[in-house]
């Protein structure tokens, strides 16, 4: 009103210029009878006349506003595609039931749903990723971890790590994502492919189908490189729904690049031809958000009617009947309910979640299940043949302020960075500098160590150690610094993941067996030497790199950085590196060892298959979210029966 007033005003004194003057113009039939018992022109007199004569300008918008998907006043995304698209009620039926929205199951659900005639159905037992709106934050990610989107699993108390552990009780914390996207929407958006070795491995070991030239044309599918130097590779792709950016929102990352050259590595795309050496950061981020999987897969695909996603839908069982899957049990609002799948069901719930699941549902280990009264369907190694990295870090602190600390995400240029342009610290995925290197024992082809650069020195109160354990390790206010990540990629160790009891609702006992085989401890040695020493080159010199927080008090009865204080250090401090594979282990027929063959079917059960993480025979040279989405693009073509990569396959031989 105050507005119409003033400019009905602005209107008057318009027509009190010359122009208007000249032809005699008049405002006398403003002066109605309606409003006459009012001050003529005064503000009460506007009002009255606004109030009685006020008009549409018939310009109607905005019924279905646009807006981000974490505005809760909007009803499209920015590409017009309904925002509010999870269903509360399903259907009796489907055609395809996949459990888990995580990095595989919201690739496979838009995937599978682009065929119209099949009728698909997502279960995932988090939330949706619009419900908290540091998951689109980059920088925010560790402040998603133990929060009601992070399942926050703990492992099995610990012989020979986790001894500084929260609780003091030698158990570590395992993140996982329990929201759309799964991991994808918590992690570090690292992408990385692994070793083209690793494939070939697989395949050697009786994966067919699975060899390095098989499935690089599913991490083209899925691709849209934006680093321009990397366009015309043979091994990047443009046009797929996962955007790939090197992360150069922190300087410090070329110091790393160019201290690797220093001791003699290249720099190189380690997602091309060669692994081994030093790069920035290749990551899943768009704009300045995270790139998860339900973002960049999932959402563009939830307007089709053949596609329903329920949420908050915890799976407590496959339904098997004559050893043919037949549907699953669901918990849904304190309520059970059951779905059926007239053509298959797929699990994709996790490393942890999907042999969970086929365990409670009598598939697994003959012993075990017997031992928790449930009904043994077929005796198969679930849970068993766990991989997992691990990595203990350099904590360093350094006299220049090109790292990322609280106090510069948190000021007012920051933010408006971010919030404007979607540029600046907050876009930082946490490590901007990867390294792939062979230890001094690796016999394999592919290495058996990576170096991450996280661009910050995070505070004790961040990093779940005990606050006895922990103190000295890292500052309680913020230091300018970094970490030095070492990480075995391929331990010795293997672990397990077995039910607690036939309860769905109790977390599973995870046991990684972390440093059982004491030559893991002797490589951590080793390459966390190696990490020192690239901290003695001149990039890092320059800036006064100092590494006196890896005396911490709980190790000081050893002299400083010997074999025996670093031992130490690494039974303390090291954790895991997020990234459990193999608890439903793919291989051949006659393989032993595995739960499901190379279509992914698990071994005995009709109409059931598993697609995510845990199929992997053993884990890859790296982060396995960019394997992962792979291992969900190649199993949607063997599940359609199509090869949509044909083109792609051509494209990569025409290179040669």
């Amino acid at each position: 009103m105050h507005m119409m007033i003033e400019s009905m005003r602005k209107g008057l004194e318009l027509l009190n210029t010359k122009a208007f003057r000249e032809l005699g113009t008049e405002v006398d039939r403003l002066k109605v009878p309606v409003c006459s018992h009012t001050t003529y022109l005064s503000d009460e007199h506007l009002k009255c006349f606004i109030q009685h004569f006020a008009a549409t300008a018939y310009h109607p918008t905005s019924t279905c506003r646009m807006g981000s998907l974490i505005d809760p006043n909007t009803v499209v995304d920015t590409e017009l595609h309904d925002t509010k698209r999870t269903v509360d009620h399903i259907n009796s039926t489907y055609d395809y039931i996949i459990v888990g929205g995580g990095s595989a199951g919201c690739v496979l659900a838009a995937r599978l749903s682009e065929d119209s005639n099949n009728r698909v159905l997502l279960l995932e037992a988090g939330g949706e990723e619009t419900g908290n709106a540091n998951i689109q934050i980059p920088a925010a990610a560790l402040s998603l971890w133990k929060s009601q989107w992070d399942w926050a699993y703990r492992t099995t108390p610990q012989k020979n790590s986790g001894f500084a552990s929260e609780g003091d009780d030698n158990r570590h914390l395992w993140p996982r994502g329990k929201v759309l996207g799964g991991s994808s929407s918590i992690n570090m958006m690292q992408y990385v492919r692994g070793s083209r070795h690793d494939y070939d491995e697989w395949k050697e070991e009786g994966c067919d189908g699975w060899g390095y030239e098989d499935v690089l044309p599913y991490f083209l599918k899925s691709e849209d490189i934006r680093i321009d130097d990397l366009k015309d590779s043979r091994y990047h792709n443009t046009g797929g729904p996962l955007v790939v950016i090197k992360d150069t929102s922190i300087p410090i990352w070329k110091r790393f690049v160019d201290a690797g050259k220093e001791l003699g590595y290249k720099e190189i795309d380690y997602n091309g031809e060669n692994q081994i050496g030093f790069g920035g950061s290749q990551v899943n981020i768009k704009h300045g958000a995270r790139g998860s999987t339900v973002v960049q897969f999932l959402r563009p695909a939830m307007h089709r009617t053949n596609l329903h996603v329920c949420v908050d839908a915890h799976v407590t069982k496959v339904l098997i009947e004559d050893k043919i899957a037949r549907g699953v049990s669901f918990v849904k609002n304190n309520k059970k309910q059951t779905v059926y799948a007239e053509k298959e069901v797929i699990l994709s719930a996790g490393a942890i979640g999907s042999p969970q699941i086929l365990m409670l549902s009598g598939v697994g280990p003959r012993a075990h299940l017997e031992g928790l009264n449930i009904p043994v369907v077929i005796d198969l190694p679930v849970g068993q043949n766990m991989e997992d990295h691990v990595y203990a870090f350099t904590p360093a602190t350094m006299n220049s302020s090109e790292g990322f600390t609280g106090p510069k995400a948190e000021s007012f240029s920051s933010m408006a960075k971010y919030l404007l342009f979607g540029k600046g610290p907050l876009t930082m995925s946490g490590d901007v500098g990867s390294a792939f290197i062979k230890s001094s024992k690796c016999k394999t082809k592919y290495p058996d160590t990576q170096f991450h650069l996280f661009a910050t020195l995070p505070l004790l109160e961040m990093a779940h150690y005990s606050p006895t354990s922990g103190v000295g390790l890292l500052p309680d206010e913020w230091t300018d610094g970094f970490l030095i990540i070492n990480m075995i990629l391929h331990p010795r160790s293997t672990g397990f993941v077995m039910l607690e009891s036939d309860d769905p609702f109790d977390y599973p006992a995870i046991d990684p067996n972390y440093f059982e085989n004491e030559e893991d401890v002797q490589q951590m040695i080793e390459i966390m030497r190696k990490g020192m020493q690239l901290l003695k080159t001149k990039p890092f010199a320059e800036i006064g790199t100092q590494v006196d927080r890896l005396n911490v008090p709980v190790c000081s009865h050893f002299s400083f950085l010997s074999d025996e204080h670093l031992k130490c250090y690494i039974q303390h401090f090291a954790v895991t590196g997020y990234h459990p594979t193999s608890t439903c282990r793919m291989g051949s027929s006659n393989d032993p060892n595995s739960v499901v063959d190379p279509q992914l079917r698990v071994k005995g059960i009709r109409n059931l298959r598993v697609a995510d993480a845990s199929v992997m025979p053993h884990v890859t040279s790296g982060n396995t979210n960019a394997p992962t989405i792979m291992i969900a693009e190649k199993a949607a073509d063997i599940i359609r029966g199509i090869d949509s990569v044909a083109k792609l396959r051509k494209k990569i031989k025409s290179t040669e």
